[in-house]
């Protein structure tokens, strides 16, 4: 019987190479530089420097997004959305961890004559 090897490939959804993280940060860029620039500049030369504007965003990005392990960004949204565990809600007390040590000490004589019981057999057998 012959087998063929299937590989897994962890590629992505891309247009022209782009991830649609990319190109989210593309439009974003663009209409953010457009309406920046949009005083500074008459005509023409408004979407010359968006265009500008555009192209030294993607590659900040690019070089961020090569040194941050993979889904990073969403790993961080998640987390930052977490809700707190530990801090207590309005209906909620907190009560604090009380420990007795009168009890403890009890506890740790108690237990301490059944470690010798178990070795004053074994001390016996050593004897013969």
């Amino acid at each position: 019987m012959m087998v063929h090897r299937l590989y897994k490939l962890d590629h992505g959804v891309s247009l022209l190479g782009l991830k649609p993280q990319d190109l989210i940060l593309l439009y974003a860029a663009f209409m953010i530089g457009f309406q920046l620039l949009g005083g500074l500049f008459p005509g023409r030369w408004r979407i010359v420097f968006a265009v500008l504007f555009v192209f030294i965003a993607f590659k900040l990005w690019q070089a961020l997004r090569d040194r941050l392990p993979a889904k990073f960004f969403s790993h961080l949204a998640l987390w930052l959305s977490e809700p707190e565990v530990y801090r207590p809600t309005p209906e909620q007390r907190a009560l604090p961890l009380v420990v007795d040590p009168v009890r403890i000490a009890a506890a740790r004589r108690v237990a301490a004559p059944v470690k010798a019981s178990v070795r004053a057999p074994v001390k016996a057998l050593a004897r013969r």
